[in-house]
């Protein structure tokens, strides 16, 4: 029996060993995650093959989470992504023409304090994670694009751990039930784009159309419209405050991007005020989501709604987008508020 164990451990450790010596080798700076996350970049590569490279072992999971948690970080981990990445590759990662790639780095300990490249770039859902990292662990947060295009979401989830890059992407979503929330609100800098232009059509129609630029940054641009906790209290009365407070906390949490597309050339824009919801009037019931109907008694009235569509020279259909309000004089986006109702 003693025999048969030593056997099957020897076995389960060069199957460890040979998953990490099939990923690319690399080291722990810009140029090693660039190499590590090229197949995301290349539309010809085998990317499932290529990130199943990625997937952590124990003793990786250990090197980069403190303690016991290491362990349940793996099992929910395995359970909810790699056990069932062969059924969800396609809906996660859709095959796109892609052929640049853009890396920014921070350290664990970057994370915990909040700073550099770690709150300027990353998701800051991962903060809800800094006191599970383990200190001197670099991360890295990865965007691909095409040649020419804008630049769309940041991803998050790439992690140097004992000699080699691995993958948990999004790690905060998926061990959400076993991390701890962080409190404080946004700031707003004084050159946001946010405070920068009007509540009126002419500033909501200049605003916009910086996301219509050749090289716009759109995770940027639309990380600037997060909203803060006193901005999601003077859109929503008392009886929803608090819950799309938290819901769209989670939201920006995972980094969302207003998407462009390089043939979207125009914009086109219609305004409302949360009276119009509230009443559910003609013009909300023409041009809003019918969605904004389940919500509607949960907006406060007198608050500036903006809907608006990317869209081709000439045609009305195009990449649609609604939730844009102003308020406390500052444009922010709070889209779909039907996906999460208060209870």
């Amino acid at each position: 029996m003693r025999t048969l164990i030593a056997a099957m451990a020897a076995l389960a450790l060069l199957a460890t060993i040979r998953q990490a010596q099939d990923a690319p080798a690399t080291k722990a700076d810009k140029g090693g995650a660039e190499k590590a996350a090229a197949f995301f970049a290349d539309a010809k590569a085998d990317q499932k093959a290529e990130m199943k490279k990625l997937q952590p072992t124990s003793a990786e999971f250990k090197a980069i989470f403190d303690g016991e948690f290491a362990a349940t970080a793996e099992s929910v981990m395995s359970e909810r992504f790699w056990g069932k990445l062969d059924s969800i590759f396609d809906i996660l990662f859709p095959k796109t023409e892609d052929n640049r790639l853009e890396v920014f780095l921070a350290t664990s300990d970057e994370i915990k304090e909040w700073k550099g490249d770690a709150k300027a770039r990353f998701p800051s859902g991962i903060r809800r994670l800094a006191g599970k990292l383990k200190p001197g662990v670099t991360w890295a947060a990865i965007r691909s694009y095409k040649d020419g295009g804008p630049k769309g979401q940041v991803g998050f989830g790439l992690a140097f751990a004992a000699g080699r890059w691995v993958f948990l992407p999004m790690p905060w979503n998926v061990l959400r039930d076993h991390t701890e929330d962080y409190t404080g609100d946004v700031d707003v800098p004084a050159d946001s784009i946010s405070l920068k232009y009007k509540g009126d059509k002419e500033g909501a129609e200049s605003m916009l159309k910086l996301f219509l630029a050749k090289d716009a940054d759109l995770d940027l641009l639309t990380d600037a419209l997060r909203p803060r906790k006193k901005d999601v209290e003077a859109i929503y009365n008392d009886k929803a405050a608090a819950h799309y407070t938290a819901h769209y906390n989670t939201v920006y949490d995972n980094r969302p991007s207003i998407i462009s597309k390089p043939e979207n050339t125009e914009l086109a824009l219609w305004m409302f005020k949360t009276d119009d919801v509230i009443a559910w009037n003609a013009a909300a019931e023409q041009d809003l989501p019918r969605g904004y109907k389940m919500a509607k008694d949960y907006y406060k009235p007198g608050v500036t709604l903006v809907r608006f569509k990317f869209v081709k020279p000439g045609e009305k259909l195009g990449m649609a987008y609604d939730g844009l309000f102003y308020v406390n004089e500052r444009w922010v986006f709070m889209p779909k508020p039907w996906q999460n109702l208060p209870k």
